[in-house]
């Protein structure tokens, strides 16, 4: 009998040790940002200097180009943890499209939850994609989420969201002295 409850035991505790392993592992690699960095800044030659007192601004979640309306997406109730990879290539397209549509009467673009190198988002560089888009515009991209491994959801224990990488993206037509990222 205390051999089978031992069996039974050391069953029992592999998938203990196995979550307090992913505990150990998201606390040791969890990203830290620091109060205040300084964000690499890319600037176009057509970047100009700031005239007038009047600018205008999009201010857009693009959600990392994965949450359009065919998304059943499982944090609203669906069954979806990511699209799949021609949905997201639509929803980049459209958002090129809508980005495209409004460059010239845009001073600022402040994207969030651009992916540079995410699964949900098929490891594709959306920063460089949307630059295309906005050539001669200043850039940055402050980092805000920067994962191994995102193992939810855990109702879909085969999908998990895996390695995520992304941020905060800014276009401006305007040439910055400098790019700040503060940690709130």
């Amino acid at each position: 009998m205390r051999k089978v409850l031992k069996r039974i035991l050391i069953v029992l505790s592999i998938p203990f040790n196995l979550f307090v392993g992913l505990l150990i592992f998201s606390t040791l690699s969890d990203y830290r940002p620091e109060p205040e960095s300084e964000v690499k800044l890319s600037l176009e030659g057509k970047a100009a200097k700031i005239e007038g007192d009047t600018f205008t601004a999009l201010i857009w979640n693009i959600g990392y180009a994965g949450l359009g309306a065919e998304m059943d997406f499982f944090n609203d109730g669906g069954k979806m943890v990511r699209p799949s990879e021609e949905q997201h290539a639509k929803f980049l397209g459209g958002i090129k499209e809508v980005i495209a549509s409004m460059r010239d009467s845009i001073d600022f673009f402040l994207l969030q939850e651009v992916d540079k190198n995410s699964k949900r988002s098929y490891y594709s560089n959306q920063q460089d994609s949307l630059a295309v888009v906005l050539s001669g515009f200043a850039a940055c991209f402050a980092l805000n989420y920067d994962v191994k491994f995102v193992p939810v959801p855990f109702a879909f224990p085969y999908t998990p969201y895996g390695k995520t990488y992304g941020g905060l993206l800014s276009f401006t037509r305007y040439a910055p002295d400098a790019s700040l990222r503060l940690q709130y």
